[in-house]
């Protein structure tokens, strides 16, 4: 037990609950207040994981038909599953390493990639990136499969280094990834698809990297990145990815040191590293809170979170794309942008679309028909709580409550409270950040 750290207030664990996942119902988090925090951290990090099963696709469907039913099962699993933080990281890592299915229109692989990411998501960060350098899926998408002696192909090389262990120009240089790509040559594809290591397609010669000289084969560069001479680098470009993930965007030098220190000591494992970040003062300190624009999946998932609903009854994957993100659909091998990208005029609208769908299809469930025998404020609050999101700027709760009175009003009519308070709630300020 950490004995010297404090306990958690309600803001503390619904920021833990958002970030960590897409948020927890108010039932949740009480269980929660007023417990020291390393004790909620590790409850969190700890809980059991929930049953997975994966979705049967039929051979006789289309590619775009499985890949229907593979997004909306993973969708699905993250509004189902009671503690999301597994479902959370396992997108995080699909951002970081994605492929996509306009590169790879392959949903089978795509699903498989997805349990590779989610068994490996809270373990050695080696391991998970040397099983992904050798997914079938990620063979074909940056080009490795064609990688032989003689020709080598960069494409794999340089991304690894690049964009996911180590950051542009950091750390590497350009004969670095030459040879790196003869490295990876041999990683391959059999004549069934599989992936497969072929010694006759292997460049065997030596090669320098990182000013070694010997006869490197990839995985030893992933070792040598994030456990051997890289190490910093690595841990500093990494930490820096986890906390602008989790927490915030920093360029704050000391604190990503700090951080990268941390992952560093605890052998690059994620769930420890989590362990220790969760844990941080500055995590949970003022500006770190309601600093991150929820992208449209969490805000999506969060959503149905919340008013318990589900993604085919709602449309949430047609949704998305309109959004612009979809799982397995990332834009390019850098995966989707963060933040601000997402806050634009056209987004607005196509989340008020959406809104009001979820806002109907609640309606009819039933969702907050407690409010309709509450006077306004109680009734916005009965909203609000069920939203996660308690506490409001006066405007907010100012603008929810003249909505709600509205359509109270008779010479206006008054059957669409519930449904447009769902979507008026949605659509604040308070419900779009994290």
């Amino acid at each position: 037990m950490d004995s010297a750290m404090p306990v958690m207030s309600a803001f503390d664990v619904r920021h833990l609950s958002r970030r960590s996942g897409f948020g927890a119902t108010p039932a949740q988090l009480a269980t929660y207040v007023g417990q020291e925090r390393g004790v909620v951290v590790d409850l969190f990090l700890n809980a059991p994981r929930a049953a997975l099963t994966v979705p049967a696709l039929s051979p006789g469907d289309s590619d775009y038909t499985q890949l229907t039913v593979i997004r909306r099962w993973w969708l699905q699993r993250m509004v189902d599953v009671p503690n999301p933080i597994e479902e959370k990281l396992t997108l995080f890592w699909h951002n970081l390493m994605p492929t996509s299915y306009w590169k790879v229109p392959r949903p089978d692989l795509l699903l498989a990639q997805n349990m590779t990411l989610r068994d490996g998501a809270f373990g050695s960060i080696a391991a998970l990136v040397k099983a992904i350098a050798v997914d079938a899926s990620m063979l074909r998408y940056l080009d490795n499969a064609e990688n032989v002696a003689g020709a080598p192909n960069e494409n794999f090389a340089r991304e690894l280094m690049e964009l996911f262990t180590l950051g542009v120009d950091n750390g590497y240089t350009q004969a670095d990834v030459v040879d790196s790509a003869r490295a990876w040559s041999g990683y391959t594809l059999n004549a069934s698809g599989v992936s497969v290591f072929d010694p006759n397609t292997h460049d065997g010669g030596l090669k320098t990297i990182f000013g070694k000289t010997q006869a490197w084969k990839g995985p030893e560069l992933i070792d040598e990145i994030l456990t051997g001479s890289r190490a910093v680098a690595s841990s500093q470009f990494l930490a820096k990815r986890f906390w602008a993930f989790y927490a915030r965007p920093s360029e704050d030098a000391a604190l990503i040191a700090s951080l990268a220190t941390d992952l560093r000591s605890v052998g690059m494992n994620t769930r420890e590293f989590l362990r220790l970040m969760f844990k941080r003062d500055e995590f949970y300190a003022e500006p770190c809170r309601n600093t991150l624009v929820r992208s449209p999946i969490e805000w999506g998932v969060a959503l149905l979170r919340s008013t318990q609903l589900g993604v085919s009854a709602t449309g949430l994957d047609w949704a998305l794309a309109a959004l612009g993100q979809v799982p397995f659909e990332p834009p390019s091998v850098s995966g989707w942008k963060p933040n601000q990208y997402w806050i634009t005029e056209a987004a607005l609208w196509k989340k008020a679309a959406m809104a009001s769908i979820i806002g109907w299809t609640a309606n009819s469930a039933g969702f907050l028909s407690s409010i309709e025998a509450a006077d306004v404020a109680t009734a916005v609050q009965v909203g609000l709580d069920a939203f996660g999101t308690p506490s409001v700027s006066n405007t907010t709760r100012s603008a929810l409550e003249g909505i709600l009175r509205s359509n109270r009003d008779p010479g206006i009519g008054g059957s669409g409270q519930r449904s447009n308070l769902v979507r008026a709630i949605a659509l604040t300020p308070e419900f779009q950040l994290a």
